[in-house]
């Protein structure tokens, strides 16, 4: 949960670990579950500042101050993680969502053409799953220039994705697809 495992699609070798943040997070489970970062997205960004062959983003959920932080991984021309991994502070993503949502939940990130896009998940209490689009540009800006100036949302799209009996089916991940369309699991 402090790690990114990276692992080969050519060899059946064991992955490796690459330590995203420092610090050793408690064993029992409620300790644990309170300090975790509570990784919940990855992402492969365009290349842009700094990151000339692009860089994976890792996100946490949101829904603590500790879950607000993420990973900026450099990637090099063979798509292999290139740089240690640099901390950065998604408060200025993550926070004004606080206004949108009785409980944030950030479960998929996806870059899709010219917006990078958020999937909130619903819940049982509130089963409103959404899409939170940001202009990527800016996203791609504020973790070149360090900004902690708030980047608000072009668009929010709700979604009911209906129930099985008194289950709501919610977002837990996305991507995109080479056409610009994107795919979900709930």
């Amino acid at each position: 949960e402090l790690h990114l495992g990276v692992f080969s699609n050519e060899t059946r070798e064991p992955g490796r670990l690459i330590r995203l943040f420092d610090g050793i997070l408690p064993d029992t489970k409620p300790d644990r579950k309170k300090q975790k970062p509570d990784f919940e997205a990855l992402t492969r960004l365009p290349p842009h500042d700094g990151y000339p062959d692009g860089a994976l983003l890792a996100l946490g959920s949101g829904s603590k101050r500790n879950r607000r932080m993420g990973a900026l991984i450099g990637l090099g021309p063979d798509r292999a993680v290139r740089d240690r991994p640099r901390a950065v502070d998604l408060s200025p993503l993550l926070g004004p969502l606080d206004d949108n949502f009785a409980k944030l939940n950030i479960e998929g990130a996806v870059v899709n053409r010219s917006d990078f896009c958020l999937f909130q998940r619903g819940n049982s209490r509130h089963a409103i799953n959404a899409i939170i689009r940001f202009p990527l540009a800016d996203l791609l800006d504020a973790l070149a220039q360090g900004r902690t100036s708030a980047i608000k949302p072009s668009a929010i799209h709700s979604f009911d994705l209906g129930h099985i009996a008194d289950a709501p089916f919610c977002f837990t991940d996305a991507t995109s697809l080479p056409d610009g369309n994107m795919i979900f699991t709930a």
